[in-house]
């Protein structure tokens, strides 16, 4: 029978926890160096831990301030070690999870989750998408990213969504200012007199050619100029341009003003990413 292991994350684990997220969490934009910097600096925002089968890493979990993840290599499932990382991981409730297939459904429902609010995946080849327009617009390399706080949580704020959202400076900090996979030449934003008043903020790694649109917003006094859609098609053509291959968005299907401008961009609906949470 093999042997398993459940312990805490350590520095010489990064390869195998990359590897595995890379491959089973479809919205992975993790780096060895991404990881490694997230372990060093921000070590006590989560609780991460590593299931060690025969040696090898067959499992992840982490958790934090109300959210849970917890990830398995397909050819180690059905074998407890999602459950066993579940139990030592112990999240404080309420605890949100993110799921995007079948197994994670099974997993989360069994454990007494309920379904909160769905969201569509999409994808973008970049390399084989005309894009054009964005004049105008800087990088978030030209401006420092606390420039956006203010509209970054107004616009968040804002989302058309089933669970509104309630984001803080700290979510801030950690998305945006300090974040190690904001790609801040691909991240851009549009100014009028000298102040932002649309962005689109991009994650990347750069390494397997893989970015997400993280979020796009726009001043509320300025909605309805065409804005979302230059300042997002900006950052589609300065990622195009670094090298990037495909880009991923993910919005809620009440976000009816995304969802339009993402099919406008050339986007093509995949998989359904939903949201289970636990309060008891």
């Amino acid at each position: 029978m093999a042997s398993m292991t459940i312990r805490p994350v350590t520095p010489d684990d990064v390869p195998g926890v990359v590897a595995l997220l890379n491959q089973v969490e479809l919205t992975s934009f993790a780096s060895d160096d991404t990881f490694r910097e997230t372990l060093e600096k921000r070590a006590a925002e989560a609780t991460r831990l590593v299931a060690q089968v025969d040696g090898e890493i067959a499992g992840f979990a982490r958790s934090g301030r109300g959210w849970l993840w917890i990830g398995v290599l397909p050819a180690h499932r059905g074998r407890g070690i999602g459950a066993a990382l579940y139990d030592a991981i112990d999240p404080e409730l309420p605890v949100r999870v993110q799921v995007d297939d079948e197994d994670g459904r099974r997993f989360v429902r069994s454990r007494g989750f309920e379904l909160v609010h769905s969201m569509r995946l999409q994808a973008l080849d970049l390399a084989r998408t005309p894009l054009d327009g964005g004049a105008g617009s800087v990088s978030l390399r030209e401006l420092d990213p606390n420039a956006l706080r203010d509209l970054y949580l107004e616009s968040v704020a804002d989302i058309p969504t089933a669970t509104p959202r309630t984001y803080t400076d700290d979510d801030f900090r950690l998305q945006v200012a300090e974040s190690p996979i904001l790609d801040r030449d691909a991240s851009c934003a549009i100014l009028e007199d000298g102040e932002p008043v649309a962005f689109s903020i991009v994650i990347s790694n750069r390494t397997t050619g893989r970015a997400g649109a993280q979020m796009t917003g726009v001043r509320r006094d300025h909605r309805g100029r065409g804005l979302a859609l230059a300042v997002k098609a900006a950052s589609l053509r300065r990622a195009r341009d670094a090298g990037l291959q495909t880009m991923l968005a993910a919005n809620d299907l009440e976000n009816a003003p995304m969802l339009a401008v993402n099919r406008k961009l050339g986007f093509e609906p995949s998989v359904l990413v939903e949201h289970y949470e636990k309060s008891r």
